[in-house]
């Protein structure tokens, strides 16, 4: 069973607080001080206790993402968030999208060309996130504030540079997709001596067209076809009328090592569907058999723990009462 217990709130400054009451600690930093019709990049910096995840955008089959509200000074605009390459992580046959390790979200501020910094500006966000742990999950609550008057909300250059590093970066050319039944098929140039490690795909976004999502537990394909690699990627649910969303994005990730890059596809025809499969890319499901077989010997060994002795002899009991 899981257990919800009462959300915890707490304030961070821009600097790490001493004593922090979630079990995934946020701070936040910024790349530089503020400049008229400029950027400023916002670092995110989350950190899990030992044995606690968060998710990414889309937290897969069950979990939540990232809530950020933003309060700035008149004019600033704030951009999407740019996050790292997630990990899954498979529950009871559902696979989350997770963080386990010490991450940081980067988010682009734009500042206007006619914005008046002669007075240090403040920005300031409310963020609400999910904590979870292979039993209980825990909504969590954050603020932060960058008082660009001091010289906390700077981040040392060396750790920001750090952190970007740790973002995949965006393909330079868009990737093609199509929905075809309860597949999706994807196109995504990539240069073919680039070793792809253990590929899977993170789509961003829950609907793919409408009525249908993506069954993220499922085994992807990946095949390639010369500076093409083509990902197949199983649908659940009925489609209910044709088309998808304009543009396509995710993430490409090539293993545990947090490598991956991020693409955007739009709708197009995907060739390539006969190509070999590339080796250990396509997770084998497990026949009907060994599933059946692997149920008779589960049943078997529960009916043999202590724990069952009395509920047997109960049994035991009732058909010789029935006899």
């Amino acid at each position: 069973m899981w257990l919800i217990p009462v959300v915890f709130a707490a304030l961070f400054s821009a600097a790490p607080a001493a004593a922090q009451t979630n079990n995934i600690a946020l701070a936040a930093y910024a790349d530089k001080a503020p400049e008229p019709g400029g950027e400023v990049d916002v670092a995110l910096v989350f950190t899990p206790a030992p044995g606690w995840h968060g998710y990414w955008s889309n937290p897969g089959d069950a979990g939540v993402g990232l809530r950020i509200n933003w309060t700035l000074p008149e004019g600033w605009q704030a951009g999407e968030p740019d996050f790292p390459v997630p990990e899954t992580l498979v529950i009871s046959g559902l696979m989350n999208h997770v963080y386990e390790s010490p991450h940081a979200v980067i988010v682009p501020l734009r500042v206007p060309a006619g914005a008046d910094l002669t007075t240090p500006p403040v920005v300031s966000a409310k963020l609400d996130w999910l904590a979870c742990t292979d039993r209980i999950c825990v909504p969590e609550r954050g603020e932060i504030r960058l008082d660009f008057a001091g010289p906390a909300a700077l981040a040392p250059e060396a750790r920001f540079e750090q952190w970007r590093a740790g973002l995949p970066p965006l393909i330079d050319q868009h990737a093609t997709y199509e929905v075809a039944g309860d597949e999706l098929r994807l196109a995504i140039p990539l240069p073919a001596a680039m070793d792809l490690g253990e590929p899977h795909l993170f789509i961003e976004q829950r609907q793919i067209g409408a009525g249908q999502s993506v069954a993220y537990a499922a085994p992807q394909t990946f095949r390639r076809a010369g500076d093409m690699l083509v990902a197949q990627v199983p649908l659940k649910g009925s489609a209910a009328g044709e088309g998808g969303p304009e543009m396509l994005e995710g993430i490409l990730s090539f293993g545990k090592d947090g490598r991956g890059v991020r693409f955007v596809a739009e709708p197009g025809t995907v060739t390539g569907l006969d190509a070999p499969v590339i080796a250990g890319a396509a997770r084998e499901v497990p026949s009907l058999a060994f599933l059946i077989g692997a149920a008779l010997l589960g049943g078997l060994i529960l009916n043999l723990m202590p724990c069952v002795f009395p509920i047997l002899s109960l049994k035991a009991l009732t058909l010789a009462r029935a006899g």
